[in-house]
Parts: C-alpha cells; sequence; structure tokens
C-alpha cells in the first residue's frame, strides 16, 4: 500500500494549461448515431443550399420576367436585380454566419452561405452579362 499521495496540480505551471480531459465513450463512437448526424448535416446543408438559389431564382425572374421590350424596362430590371445583389447579399451573408456559429445548425449555415455566393454570381451575371452583350 502506498501512503497518502501529494496533491496533483490543477495545470502544469510551466505552460499555465490545464490538461486535456479523455473523452468520455458512448456518444461519439456510436456508428448509428454518426450515421444519423451525417445524414442530418447533408440535408441540412442541401436545404441550405438551396434556399438561397430558390431565392435568386425569385429574383432574376421578377427581374427579366418584366421586359416589354423598351429600354427603359430593360434598364429597370436591371437595376431591380443590382438592388437585390446590393442588399440581399449582405444580409444573406450575416445570416448564414450567424447560422455557421451555432452548433446544432452549422450545416445548414455553411450550405446557406455557399448558396449565398453562388446565387450573388448568378445575379450578377444576369446583371451585366446583358451589358456586355448590348455593348458587343
Amino acid at each position: 500500500m502506498t501512503g497518502p499521495q501529494p496533491p496533483e496540480q490543477p495545470y502544469s505551471p510551466e505552460f499555465r494549461v490545464p490538461p486535456m480531459t479523455p473523452v468520455q465513450p458512448g456518444g461519439l463512437d456510436d456508428p448509428a448515431d454518426r450515421k444519423r448526424r451525417m445524414r442530418m448535416g447533408i440535408l441540412g446543408a442541401a436545404i441550405g443550399l438551396a434556399i438561397p438559389l430558390i431565392l435568386v431564382g425569385i429574383a432574376v425572374a421578377l427581374g427579366l420576367g418584366n421586359d416589354t421590350g423598351g429600354t427603359d424596362a430593360w434598364i429597370d430590371s436591371q437595376f431591380f436585380l443590382l438592388a437585390a445583389i446590393v442588399l440581399a447579399s449582405p444580409a444573406q451573408l450575416v445570416a448564414g454566419v450567424i447560422l455557421a456559429m451555432v452548433q446544432r445548425t452549422r450545416p445548414f449555415g455553411v450550405g446557406f452561405l455557399i448558396g449565398a455566393g453562388i446565387g450573388a454570381v448568378i445575379m450578377a451575371g444576369a446583371c451585366f452579362v446583358p451589358l456586355a452583350a448590348a455593348n458587343a
């Protein structure tokens, strides 16, 4: 038998860093739970990617759909698309970052950020490609 042990220091004094605690077996090692989390993460990312792209599709349809053939209508549609880029993209980026910071909504937030980036590129293309084609 051993005698009383000296009290263990809570952390190494030379580094002032607390020691790592071992991971308890259970939740992270369960294959069925890991598979469920993976499916939910992929589903959340896919939905997060789809929502901004649906919004972009609606904006492009509204912006380009009201073309009556005149120059004023064409300028109005381009202005609508440019306003959608300027106003919607920052709001989507802020929402995506906030969603990505929360643990339970992280896959959805990452998909939302990717979708917002793709949507901004699509809307910029829909806004500026007709300008380039008209000048060519």
